[in-house]
């Protein structure tokens, strides 16, 4: 791996990256759009600002072919800070922003109306506090209008955002309950909130576990992942019907099960779904469980995608395995489940669609994986994993990509070339990556 200067320092993120040549305009869409940048500063204006710390969250794929980037970064001897940068399809950048140092990240950026997004994470409120935060920001990264949520005792975080039919954006993610005197001991309950293109909240609410038989706090319940459908939202997350329960004199704790939530234009909830991998017929799990000496398997939706027929694709982890679970459009069936091979080497982060019908999956290996399938150790410890599978888990093909350092993906999504953007990090710095639709980087 050797590593080049960029020509256009003056005006783009100083970035180790594989192409020898410096980013330019293409003149015309192509699969060739590729790159793999590390950021150790981002320019700012007229000043050079030197990173610590940081990782790309989340990306938009723009209909110019502009590719923009929400994340955090760290700089030495001040706190963390979210940020904004926007590139060409080679990875030129056209302007990086950062945002309030109280702004701790984006996790994520949505597309509201032609030219303006809404980025949604936290901001710190006070010591070991957060509240929600969103901020809609204009094509060069200008502050619109920003928003926080706060929710007792300020332990509020999204993780995501999804965009509705009606143009409202819809966050999700976890916020913090004290179930006793001692405000050191606290459970998460799921949080959504929806507001319009002027940051006015439409609605703001607290979701909660039932909780056990034996009325005992509720449990931990959060969303990682969301759909938008007509109207109507599915939010992905897990959910642990029951916290705890005396069997033969001993307490026992449940682990958490897959969860789904529809959610109409107000809030309101009109269907849920509940799935263990022992118990796949996604029975709700109360006391009469035969637990046999054993626990159930603690499930987890990472996040979920709706199918040309109706249906729901959502990437769900069992312990230590990895699924695909098809559900019905009713959310009260499941279709099928694919098992993906469990492989010590590598880890999967999440999964997106591609417009041939396919998936594409994202995280990080141990090894790394050349086009002819050759392997070899991972050059920094581990690479970014890109695979491709049909719906029935075939694997069409698999690829890494990395710098000489720790390279993680975190997101994938399909770019509008039919390449795919990855987001990650690389020894704690932002990682960019744009693979064609092969996977490949340009030669």
């Amino acid at each position: 791996m050797r590593w080049f200067l960029l020509a256009t320092l003056c005006a783009t993120v100083v970035a180790s990256c594989k192409n020898p040549a410096a980013p330019r305009e293409p003149n015309k869409f192509a699969s060739q759009a590729t790159f793999i940048r590390r950021l150790d500063s981002i320019r700012v204006g007229n000043a050079t600002i030197l990173l610590s710390s940081g990782a790309m969250r989340n990306a938009l794929s723009l209909p110019s072919g502009d590719l923009l980037f929400v994340g955090e970064l760290e700089r030495p001897g001040a706190p963390r800070t979210a940020f904004a940068i926007r590139t060409n399809a080679v990875g030129g950048t056209r302007w990086a922003r950062l945002y309030a140092d109280s702004i701790e990240t984006f996790a994520a950026i949505v597309p509201s109306g032609e030219r303006d997004f809404i980025a949604v994470g936290s901001v710190f409120s006070g010591p070991n506090q957060t509240s929600g935060y969103a901020i809609k920001i204009d094509s060069l990264g200008g502050t619109l209008w920003a928003r926080s949520f706060s929710d007792a005792p300020r332990s509020l975080r999204f993780a995501g955002a999804i965009r509705q039919a009606n143009g409202n954006a819809l966050l999700y993610g976890q916020t913090r309950r004290v179930v006793s005197a001692q405000s050191s001991l606290f459970i998460n309950d799921g949080y959504v909130a929806a507001i319009d293109a002027n940051g006015n909240a439409i609605f703001a609410r607290r979701i909660r576990s039932l909780g056990s038989l034996s009325n005992t706090p509720s449990a931990d319940i959060g969303f990682n992942g969301g759909a938008s459908v007509g109207a109507d939202a599915i939010l992905a997350g897990f959910y642990t019907p029951i916290y705890d329960f005396v069997k033969a004199g001993v307490r026992r704790l449940v682990a958490p099960d897959l969860y789904l939530l529809r959610l109409n234009a107000t809030g309101d909830s009109t269907a849920s779904f509940l799935y263990d991998a022992l118990y796949p017929a996604g029975d709700v799990l109360d006391q009469s469980v035969s637990y046999q000496g054993k626990l159930n398997t603690a499930d987890e939706a990472l996040s979920i995608l709706p199918m040309s027929d109706g249906t729901f694709a959502v990437f769900g982890r069992s312990n230590a395995s990895l699924y695909l679970l098809f559900v019905n459009a009713s959310l009260n069936g499941v279709l099928r489940r694919v098992v993906i091979p469990n492989v010590p080497s590598r880890f999967f982060s999440q999964f997106a669609l591609a417009r041939d019908g396919n998936f594409v999956f994202v995280g990080a290996s141990t090894e790394k994986i050349a086009q002819n399938g050759i392997r070899s150790p991972a050059p920094g410890g581990r690479d970014v994993y890109i695979a491709k599978m049909t719906p029935q888990g075939n694997l069409i093909w698999e690829i890494t990509h990395g710098t000489t350092f720790d390279d993680i993906g975190l997101t994938i999504q399909e770019t509008i070339d039919g390449g795919f953007i990855v987001t990650g990090t690389s020894n704690d710095k932002p990682l960019l990556l744009k693979v064609d639709e092969r996977g490949l980087l340009a030669q």
